[in-house]
């Protein structure tokens, strides 16, 4: 069933300027072409999870402005092809049954395996401490069903919590995936095996929420940017850029001056 999605706050409305930012600079900035409409297109939504896999741009869920629900939609559009601007040609794909459903979820992350056969969608941990991966077969165009992953000292849904894989290992890394937002999350989709490694000192005690992380093939490292927390009811921003090479396994700051 499709779950209602109240937390609309000003925070995660403002992210997108920090996700937009982040994937200029690893130059993937590709997710601002569904905004049109046609027979096949997505439901117009915001906080949905995309992610590229050769020619094709994916996108999957997402909240409906209108209404607040997340909706549980795929949907595929070849990024090497022109197109008139009004009607992209967009594919709809298969969203699964019963066990093997995709996610209704929104402000969630979508990552391409290693071999790229595959996307890992990974939801929102809840409250009783689990996080459920689905997988989407790319040439079988179907659903496995979701694998559940306990999560340490989680005590409030974990939603906007972007991550980013490594390609040359396949690890998957969730900053703010464990006590609290206290580290991150490095998760092995071949093993099921995961271990919790730092964050910058910047987001440790705050939880941080709707940053953007995505992984530099330039600099062999993952991107963090921005993102933010509560304090005393208001919303404070991280402006910030952090850099995360595993084989250094440690943050800096990059410099944008």
């Amino acid at each position: 069933m499709p779950s209602t999605f109240y937390n609309k706050s000003t925070a995660q409305q403002n992210a997108f300027s920090s996700r937009y930012l982040c994937l200029l600079i690893s130059c993937l900035c590709l997710g601002s072409i569904s905004t049109s409409a046609n027979a096949q297109s997505p439901e117009i939504v915001y906080s949905m999870a995309y992610a590229t896999v050769g020619n094709n741009l994916y996108v999957q869920g997402g909240s409906l402005d209108t209404s607040l629900k997340s909706v549980n939609q795929l949907s595929s559009l070849d990024i090497t092809q022109n197109w008139n601007v009004s009607t992209p040609p967009w594919k709809s794909l298969n969203v699964g049954s019963g066990s093997e459903l995709a996610p209704f979820d929104v402000a969630h992350s979508m990552i391409a395996s290693k071999d790229q056969q595959s996307l890992i969608l990974l939801g929102t941990a809840t409250l009783n401490s689990t996080l459920n991966i689905s997988t989407y077969n790319i040439a079988g165009n179907s659903w496995s069903e979701p694998n559940s992953m306990s999560l340490p000292n989680v005590t409030q849904d974990l939603s906007g919590l972007a991550a980013a894989a490594d390609p040359n290992t396949g690890l998957i890394y969730i900053p703010g995936g464990g006590n609290e937002g206290q580290n991150m999350m490095e998760y092995n989709p071949s093993t099921g095996a995961s271990q919790l490694l730092p964050m910058p000192a910047e987001y440790t005690g705050k939880s941080v929420r709707y940053f953007t992380t995505v992984w530099s093939t330039q600099r062999n490292s993952i991107l963090l940017y921005g993102g933010f927390y509560n304090s005393s009811g208001v919303d404070v921003a991280i402006a910030n850029v952090y850099e995360y090479p595993p084989s250094t396994a440690s943050w800096s700051v990059i410099s944008l001056v």
